[in-house]
């Protein structure tokens, strides 16, 4: 409803604001998804209520120095989910404080390539959202261990000149033992900096 919409909106910007007090500059969002995860009855009204919402967190993201990142979704029938669709709305909004985080796994539910993914956003690609699966469902596997071409993804990154964030999204098991636990975070540094460099 207007009226939830207008609520999290506040709920924003408040976390706008927290993002800027811990010294962060970009802040990540995904679409608003009024009809849920996998119905999009009216695509022109999901973008005209995107185009609201995003837009009216954009004074307080000016206004705190937070660049506001869209996130592509894996959700196949929604209609601002992939990358061009994402690039599209963000060049529609045309603010240097609304750009974009390309989620690697969420690529990969499409069938699409994350390396083509970057090549495409460019210069508007300031975070990266990094996982990987089985090229059908978001299952945050750690990277190497799925679908995705990594060697053409660090490519990409090379060709566009990225310097921006680059986050790790993987699942965890919390039965892990603690020394185990230890090893695993070395091992996900360690993919991490292979990726960056």
């Amino acid at each position: 409803t207007e009226e939830d919409r207008a609520e999290r909106i506040e709920k924003m910007k408040k976390s706008i604001w927290g993002t800027s007090l811990l010294g962060c500059r970009c802040f990540v969002i995904h679409p608003i998804m009024p009809y849920g995860a996998d119905k999009d009855p009216e695509p022109e009204k999901l973008l005209e209520m995107n185009y609201e919402f995003m837009s009216a967190l954009l004074p307080t993201a000016k206004e705190h120095g937070v660049v506001i990142c869209l996130e592509n979704m894996p959700m196949t029938q929604l209609s601002l989910s992939r990358p061009t669709e994402i690039l599209e709305f963000v060049k529609t909004i045309n603010s240097e404080y609304m750009q974009v985080c390309i989620d690697t796994g969420h690529c990969a539910v499409f069938g699409e390539s994350p390396a083509d993914a970057v090549r495409l956003t460019g210069k508007y690609l300031k975070v990266l959202h990094v996982h990987d699966n089985n090229g059908k469902m978001d299952l945050h596997w750690l990277p190497y261990y799925g679908v995705i071409d990594w060697d053409d993804f660090n490519k990409a990154l090379h060709e566009i000149g990225y310097d921006g964030w680059l986050s790790i999204e993987t699942n965890v098991s919390r039965k892990l033992p603690s020394d185990i636990k230890e090893h695993h975070q070395i091992g996900l540094s360690l993919i991490a900096k292979k990726l960056a460099e």
